[in-house]
């Protein structure tokens, strides 16, 4: 009994794929200090003008009839309440009227200015990154070699020429094929109908 052995097959280069891990890291920051700075005013509007009276999603804190805070997001007519999650969060006297909670946004405390030096860093870190591995797609054959495919993979063997280099007659109604595994030594049996 053989045991088949389990080879890796990377599907593109060490540089392709270090830039999808830079790629993804800075897709992370940006949404976490996006959310940063989306806590600076909490609330979307729909249109070309903002009517601060009517916003179409917004994420505030109110005071309930106990007197406690409760944090509510309010989706078009639609109110709900997400205490602790988004409007106020927190516990003790770590909580604090925010769009969207610490643990989610960078920096974690409220500081819009420092939210903003991290998006747009990254977002050129994200720019160049996409200018440079345009370059290196270019220079390197990666298009060619791994994202265009050339003709003869595109159409592949005609069946026709197969069953007369075989010497198939015309009264044949179905074929048997053999063929060996390319990373194995399984055979594999297809049948194809004339």
């Amino acid at each position: 009994m053989t045991h088949a052995t389990a080879r890796r097959v990377r599907r593109h280069r060490l540089p392709v794929r270090l830039w999808h891990w830079f790629n993804l890291w800075c897709l992370i920051v940006l949404l976490m200090s996006g959310l940063q700075i989306f806590n600076a005013h909490p609330a979307l509007y729909w249109g070309s003008a903002s009517d601060f009276s009517d916003p179409w999603l917004e994420m505030y804190a109110i005071r309930g009839a106990g007197g406690e805070i409760q944090g509510q997001t309010a989706l078009g007519p639609w109110v709900f309440d997400t205490t602790g999650v988004l409007g106020y969060s927190g516990h003790g006297d770590q909580a604090s009227f925010r769009g969207f909670p610490a643990w989610l946004t960078l920096p974690s405390h409220q500081y819009l200015t420092m939210g903003r030096l991290w998006h747009f860093f990254f977002a050129w870190l994200f720019a160049g990154a996409g200018a440079i591995f345009a370059l290196y797609v270019l220079f390197s054959g990666h298009l060619r070699r791994d994202l265009w495919l050339p003709a003869a993979q595109w159409r592949g063997p005609v069946l026709a020429d197969l069953l007369d280099r075989a010497g198939v007659g015309p009264r044949a109604r179905y074929v048997v094929f053999h063929c060996m595994d390319q990373l194995g030594a399984r055979t594999i049996t297809t049948r194809a109908w004339i």
